[in-house]
Parts: structure tokens; sequence; C-alpha cells
């Protein structure tokens, strides 16, 4: 049987992320409340649930909700068309699969190379900056097998194959893009 172990930052990270980049979700909640708030203000008698009232919730939740899904693709088109962000969730995303995550996943790491590669066709980065992550990451490695951390010195010499191979890869590329 596998046993996953999951750790603090990793709830952190996820709470984070939902915070962030699902605001219109909080944005639709909160709304929705103050709505429902005014609603309630404006009513100066004792507050009795009728049918009238139950059915002046649904339509202003509904209302909410139509807004939140109009401005769905808005948020969308804003995230897959911001590329910094999708640079920062690479650099965390392998960041946490060094140094938090108990386990290691081809699935994990495959990803984020293939993050790591559109943004690198994005920026136009030269394979020097693969090379280079991948040369810190080995010069991380003896460092974390003194302090006994052998898991996440294994993590950190699987990403310097990884930029290694992107890396060389970038700059076969360019040599073939410049013979032409």
């Amino acid at each position: 049987m596998i046993e996953i172990k999951i750790s603090f930052f990793f709830f952190l990270f996820l709470l984070l992320f939902l915070i962030i980049y699902l605001k219109q979700i909080l944005i639709f909640l909160i709304f929705s409340l103050n709505e429902i708030n005014l609603f309630l203000k404006t009513v100066n008698e004792k507050v009795e649930i009728k049918r009238k009232d139950v059915f002046t919730f649904f339509s202003l939740f509904f209302y909410q909700f139509l807004k939140f899904l109009l401005g769905l693709p808005k948020f969308l088109k804003f995230i897959l068309g911001n590329y910094f962000f999708w640079l920062s969730v690479t650099a965390l995303g392998i960041f946490l699969d060094i140094f938090v995550f108990k386990f290691t996943s081809d699935f994990i790491i495959l990803f984020f190379t293939g993050l790591w590669i559109l943004v690198v066709r994005h920026y136009k980065f030269e394979g020097r900056v693969s090379i280079g992550l991948a040369l810190g990451f080995l010069i991380l490695c003896p460092f974390l097998l003194i302090l006994k951390q052998e898991t996440v010195a294994e993590k950190a010499a699987i990403w310097t194959y990884m930029f290694l191979v992107v890396g060389v890869v970038q700059e076969i590329w360019s040599l073939r893009d410049r013979n032409k």
C-alpha cells in the first residue's frame, strides 16, 4: 500500500491558490451575502421566512451566480494569457516538489517540465538559463547529502537532469536556427 504524506506547506499553498486565483468565487459569495444583508436592512419588520422571501433570496443568489458566470471568461482569459502567472506556478511547483512533497511523482515532474518549456518558449529564454538552473540544483545536491536530506537531494538531482535536457535541446534548436 502506498502511503502519501501531505505536509502543512501543501495545504498552505492550496489555501493561497484558492484565495488568490479563485477570488471570483469569493467575490460571488461576498456580494451575495451583501445583497441579502441590504435586503434584510430594508425590511423593518420582524424577519419571518415566507414564500416570497425565499423566492427573493433565490433570485438574489441566481443573479449573483449569473454575474459570476459572466465574469468567468474574462478571469480565465486573464489567467491563461498571463505568462508571469505560469512562470510563478512553475517555480513554486518545482520548489514544492523538491522541498515539500515527500513522494516522487513522474506526473508532477513531467507537468512542471512542460510548463517550464512553455514559459521558456514565451519569454524566449536562452538555453543558458535552463543549464544554469541545472547547475544550481547540482551544486545544491552535495550540501543536501551532507545534511542527511537524501530524498530532497534525489529530487534536486532529478530536476538537474530535466533542466539539462531542456537546456541542451534549446541549444541544439538555436544552433539549427543559426545555421539556416
